[in-house]
């Protein structure tokens, strides 16, 4: 039973779907200035895109476009992107590639760059596995990058080069704005974002700020009765004498608690699932010349699974979902099998691994398949061991 858990683990999470990430609603300017609207792949980009895929009609054969294709592309409501060529200091700052040059490293690179704030003053970010970098334009001044770099001195302490607090003074002359605002300013995107902000409302002339939709995290609640078909058995003594119990279909019903972390486009979610569960059987045993024996089995309990799950997008109103997890069981009072030749037994609850395969639409309704494998009901008793494993077919419905 373990091997086949663990087999079915392997397949569902190697499992790979061209549709997790979905086409949506934008347009891309190309080099002769013409606007095509269309459909471009959304990937949730933490870092920003080396090249992009786009669809004149959802139908149609996708088109791969490089920064040097195009000069700018959107994906509505979402993000923007600008294509530009720019020099970009290839130095990190981390402590593994701080080097003794206060001086940026500059190369010449195609990049797509992404729009965090545009107007009279814009503000652009450029992201890859290593580093962070910012870059601003304005109507006087060519786009150009902001100077920050971490550098070793002569001592090896670690000194910062914030060549980018004047570069912003010099250029960006409002009454809103003192000397104080350039001062202590970081180079992170939020004190960035903030002078940028404040000097385009001097002139009221912003036409676009980003918004970190994806960042915000969300809370939900399902209710989900099911079915579940449950087996049980049971070894004992020094013979492994066995009785195996007959399958049994029951009903079920919890309440799901889902946690949408705020990353990779709501992909990945935490979730705990309080649910009533319960599994009776009878066994029959005949032996020999003598009247037939028999073992009873009641068990009920309140199993508390908490699991991580994964999204893969379909459309925008379709989701497959893969679960992965724990179940803790909570025993309840009176469990046990009982038999005409002996004492009963007491059920103990256990921890075991869970996993589900399911699918959303419309951000209501759901259908999950679950399998739970190995809970051993006697785990407390040395001389006998038990194997208790479902497999269940779970409706729900979001309230929240």
């Amino acid at each position: 039973m373990k091997n086949r858990f663990y087999t079915i683990l392997i397949l569902l999470f190697c499992i790979q779907i061209n549709a997790q990430n979905i086409f949506k609603k934008g347009y891309f300017l190309n080099n002769s200035g013409d606007t095509i609207t269309g459909y471009i792949k959304d990937f949730s980009w933490n870092n920003n895109p080396e090249e992009i895929l786009f669809k004149s009609d959802l139908s149609d054969s996708q088109i791969k476009f490089l920064p040097k294709d195009i000069k700018h592309f959107e994906i509505y409501g979402e993000v923007k992107y600008k294509s530009a060529q720019v020099d970009i200091d290839i130095s990190g700052n981390s402590s593994s590639l701080i080097s003794e040059n206060r001086s940026p490293s500059f190369v010449k690179q195609h990049l797509f760059l992404k729009i965090l704030e545009e107007g009279q003053a814009n503000l652009y970010q450029y992201r890859d596995r290593n580093t962070i970098k910012y870059f601003f334009s304005t109507e006087e001044v060519s786009l150009q990058p902001l100077i920050f770099r971490k550098y070793l001195d002569k001592n090896s302490v670690v000194k910062k080069n914030n060549d980018f607090r004047q570069q912003l003074l010099n250029e960006l002359k409002c009454e809103t704005l003192s000397e104080s605002d350039f001062k202590n300013l970081k180079y992170w995107e939020i004190g960035l974002r903030r002078v940028i902000t404040k000097y385009n409302s001097c002139s009221d002339n912003s036409t676009y700020s980003y918004i970190n939709k994806k960042s915000k995290s969300s809370f939900h609640i399902t209710i989900r009765p099911g079915l579940q078909l449950a087996s049980f058995s049971t070894e004992e003594g020094s013979e492994n004498v066995q009785t195996d119990f007959n399958t049994e279909v029951n009903f079920r019903i919890g309440i799901e608690f889902e946690y949408v972390l705020p990353l990779n486009n709501k992909k990945w979610s935490l979730v705990l699932e309080p649910t009533y569960q319960s599994y009776s059987s009878r066994k029959d045993r005949p032996f020999g010349d003598l009247a037939p024996s028999f073992r009873e089995v009641d068990y009920q309990s309140i199993e508390i699974p908490l699991s991580l799950r994964h999204y893969l997008f379909l459309s925008s109103e379709s989701q497959l979902f893969l679960n992965g997890g724990l179940a803790y069981d909570l025993n309840i009072e009176g469990n046990k099998i009982t038999s005409d030749l002996g004492a009963s037994i007491d059920l103990k609850g256990s921890l075991n691994p869970v996993i589900g395969f399911g699918f959303r639409y419309d951000q209501k309704f759901s259908v999950e398949f679950r399998y739970q494998t190995y809970r051993d009901l006697l785990n407390e008793d040395f001389f006998r061991e038990s194997n208790y494993s479902s497999f269940a077919f779970i409706l729900g419905y979001r309230m929240l």
